[in-house]
């Protein structure tokens, strides 16, 4: 959860923990999730995921436990891919298919796995904010996707099904990476 929306003052820069600490390129990912998909009852930083792109059409995720990758999404053109869980360990993934940002998720409202179209953003990124039991408990944990448009770096929540944009910073250009730090501060990478 970003605190009222804003940043932290003063900022506390880190580095980031678990999978978001590996570097990772526009078609790979990296990011700490459970046991097993749909499965979170060893907690949601039981092992480091890694979610890829093949050739420009497909996007797999697999965990060093699983002995086949999964097939998450088939399209045409795909550049960037970002990964994430919610708080059941279902998968998201944020990403650019022939130059248009897009998020698979878990709608509950459906009930069901849907694709959500962002004509003219870039660079899309998702995190579960917070993966700490307590803060699943909680219910404060959000995923969180952000993405530049405009020259600006944005953010949905997933409290707000995705449909609200926040304005987070202007003069952005790129948006390399999102998620929690060692210092347990939620923070964006950008230039």
């Amino acid at each position: 959860m970003l605190p009222s929306n804003t940043p932290s003052n003063p900022t506390v820069p880190g580095r980031f923990k678990g999978g978001r600490g590996k570097f990772a390129k526009k078609f790979q990912d990296f990011e700490d999730g459970g046991i097993a998909l749909n499965d979170p009852s060893a907690g949601l930083e039981y092992q480091v995921w890694e979610g890829w792109i093949e050739d420009a059409s497909r996007i797999y995720v697999q965990a060093d436990n699983m002995s086949e990758p999964f097939l998450a999404y088939t399209g045409d053109g795909i550049t960037e891919v970002s990964i994430t869980f919610d708080q059941n360990m279902r998968l998201t993934v944020a990403f650019m298919e022939a130059g248009v940002g897009k998020l698979w998720w878990f709608d509950p409202t459906v009930p069901g796995m849907v694709i959500r179209e962002f004509p003219g953003i870039r660079n899309p990124k998702v995190s579960l904010d917070d993966k700490r039991p307590i803060a699943n408990a909680s219910g404060t944990s959000d995923i969180i996707l952000a993405y530049v448009r405009e020259g600006n770096l944005y953010f949905c929540l997933q409290r707000e099904r995705f449909a609200v944009e926040h304005l987070w910073l202007e003069g952005v250009n790129t948006l390399y990476r999102i998620g929690m730090t060692e210092g347990l501060r939620f923070q964006f990478e950008y230039r």
